[in-house]
């Protein structure tokens, strides 16, 4: 703090130093110590956790750094009344402390948590973009996800009126976006799109063969600053529900990694696994239901695993390599994993990934993979976190390399029972697990952040720092930041 010599004031210094007092009160408010007592370290090594800040009213929180300034900024969703907004705070010192908060969506109530931490990127001149999801009304519909986009050219202190990338595509949903701006500024959208049909004039209703929704993963494309924008397919056969990941090469290549679902290798589902399951709404979608005729169209399952692809032609956007899956092994199943991958290069060009898969090499579960030639094939997989039963968490997983080029994986699952290995598909009980590992996929520590009683934990998001990460997550309706060091 700086200390103050002089002994005459003017209106204006009295302005200043009343402004500096309602930040400090704000902030004093604001960042408050979360009670880690039952955080433990397991297995090998051990991360230790540096600082913690718990934001009050904040959920479904993204982070991100900008390499160009070190400057830390977080966005969250706050609930106010029926109405939910986005917010940003920002750091300049490694997240000692944060700005007050600032709304990034100019119409009051535009925002809505979208089951995915809100992506955040930096353009070629350090401004900042912010993606985020809305489900519209509508009369018939449960509710339809749409995207939005929003800038700040000083430093999320302000953010430009709302941008709208879709408002010119069809009626569909569009979810589980996530953003990149390549080098020359072009800005890449991509998306989950399940298509729609009017049944009527009014009301409208998934689009569905006899296999699943149709779902494709859409890019929204703009080159001139988010005014307009022009929709790309990246693949026709999309799964319906993971979030999708990007990240930039260090050949100037925009990669992106999603979920693939191919109806054209479909299998009948024989419901002896039970990692495979129908998402349906009604209640007889069984085995016995199918065999007693209480319904009449069996069901399939497609193969659900992680593909990468990217761009071709400088982070422009228009010509994309041919996705190529992580893993061999092939998963199939009927439903909706709802756990998206995560991806990042390190500083000696190598690809890691990390993601969630029924059929793993060591059973279902959370894996690691990399690539030492730009994506073109990948590592064997090495298992992060597996058992005989690791149902989907429903909620993100996220992975980042920190300047050491050690990875950073963050993913939530269910805690452990006497009766599977693990408990059911609710909601209750979930763990945040943190793993590092080293370049080799070596693991050097992990931990474990128990949700507590009626706090869900969930969307973790992991930005490097130092010389660790830095983990934001959802427990209730907190946002919890750590700096973390391994």
């Amino acid at each position: 703090m700086k200390i103050l010599k002089q002994t005459h004031f003017t209106t204006s210094d009295y302005v200043h130093l009343l402004s500096i007092f309602i930040s400090t009160l704000f902030l004093t408010i604001f960042s408050v110590e979360f009670d880690y007592e039952s955080v433990t370290a397991q297995t090998q090594g051990k991360i230790e956790i540096i600082k913690n800040t718990t934001i009050q009213n904040a959920t479904d929180p993204g982070l991100a750094i900008n390499s160009n300034t070190n400057n830390i900024h977080a966005v969250f969703h706050r609930a106010n009344n029926d109405s939910t907004n986005l917010y940003m705070i920002s750091s300049d010192n490694n997240g000692s402390s944060f700005t007050p908060p600032v709304r990034v969506n100019d119409k009051e109530g535009d925002a809505d948590p979208a089951y995915i931490s809100p992506p955040i990127r930096f353009g070629p001149n350090n401004e900042i973009l912010v993606s985020w999801g809305k489900i519209v009304p509508h009369e018939t519909f449960w509710g339809i996800g749409d995207i939005r986009l929003a800038k700040s050219i000083d430093g999320g202190k302000s953010f430009e009126p709302t941008i709208y990338p879709a408002k010119n595509e069809p009626i569909s949903e569009k979810l589980y976006a996530d953003l990149a701006i390549s080098k020359n500024g072009t800005i890449l959208i991509p998306y989950v799109n399940n298509e729609l049909v009017a049944v009527n004039e009014s009301s409208v209703a998934y689009d569905m063969d006899k296999l699943d929704y149709i779902t494709q993963i859409n890019i929204l494309r703009s080159t001139d600053d988010g005014n307009t924008f022009k929709k790309l397919t990246l693949d026709k056969e999309g799964c319906q529900c993971c979030d999708t990941a990007t990240t930039h090469g260090p050949n100037g290549e925009v990669y992106f990694a999603w979920r693939d679902s191919k109806r054209t290798n479909a299998q009948l589902s024989d419901y002896s696994d039970k990692y495979i399951s129908n998402q349906s709404d009604s209640e007889y979608v069984d085995k016995t239901a199918l065999q007693q005729g209480l319904i009449e169209v069996p069901i399939y399952s497609t193969t659900r695993d992680i593909v990468v692809s990217h761009t071709l032609d400088n982070g422009s956007g228009l010509k994309y390599s041919e996705p190529v899956e992580v893993q061999k092994l092939e998963w199939y199943m009927n439903g909706c994993p709802s756990v998206g991958p995560g991806l990042q290069f390190d500083s000696e060009g190598t690809l890691h990934v990390g993601y969630f898969t029924g059929n793993g090499t060591d059973g279902p579960g959370y894996y690691y993979v990399n690539s030492n030639d730009l994506g073109k094939t990948f590592s064997d997989p090495i298992p992060v976190h597996t058992s005989d039963f690791v149902p989907s968490s429903h909620t993100n997983m996220d992975l980042v390399v920190d300047k050491n080029n050690n990875i950073w994986m963050a993913f939530v699952t269910l805690p452990e029972s006497e009766e599977d290995g693990e408990s059911g598909h609710g909601d209750s009980g979930k763990i945040l697990n943190v793993v590092v590992l080293n370049k080799t996929g070596n693991k050097l520590g992990e931990l474990s952040l128990p949700s507590k009683q009626n706090e869900e934990i969930s969307n973790p998001s992991l930005i490097p720092v130092l010389d660790g990460a830095m983990l934001g997550f959802s427990s209730g309706d907190k946002f919890n930041i750590l700096a973390m060091r391994s």
